[in-house]
């Protein structure tokens, strides 16, 4: 078992299960390297509020994303090919607009009696990256 100080520990590397290490306290407080490990565990939300149409980024599945979209016409949220990132993402139409979320380009989305469009204000869903063109889309969906 190897000691591994918190300043070296990122999101990529902190606790993956293969690996067994000493925490060793480093040059923070302890309070400091008590929030680091809290912020490596829980990563912190992201919420944005898209006025048009919008297309996720790799960004929005590499941590805890919302996407709010306020619009007051109808709208789409369009899931792009090859995403990189594996966190879901959370999608809430805000507006009064109905969202309907679609494929791009070899994508294939899949959801319960193929439904893609949020049901009303204030209805959301959540988009779960199964590979990198395939993704489930579950929630209030019409």
């Amino acid at each position: 078992m190897a000691d591994k100080e918190v300043d070296d520990l990122t999101v990529a590397s902190a606790f993956a299960l293969a690996d067994m290490f000493h925490i060793v306290q480093g040059g923070n407080s302890r309070e400091g390297n008590m929030q680091k490990i809290k912020d490596l565990l829980l990563p912190a939300t992201v919420v944005s509020r898209e006025t048009a149409n919008y297309t996720l980024v790799d960004a929005d599945l590499n941590g805890s994303s919302i996407i709010e979209m306020n619009l007051a016409g109808a709208n789409t949220l369009t899931v792009a090919p090859s995403l990189i990132g594996t966190e879901p993402v959370t999608i809430i139409q805000y507006g009064a607009g109905q969202t309907t979320i679609t494929a791009g380009v070899g994508v294939t989305l899949r959801s319960a009696g193929g439904l893609l469009a949020l049901r009303v204000q204030y209805s959301y869903c959540t988009i779960i990256k199964v590979s990198g063109t395939e993704y489930h889309v579950i929630g209030d969906l019409a």
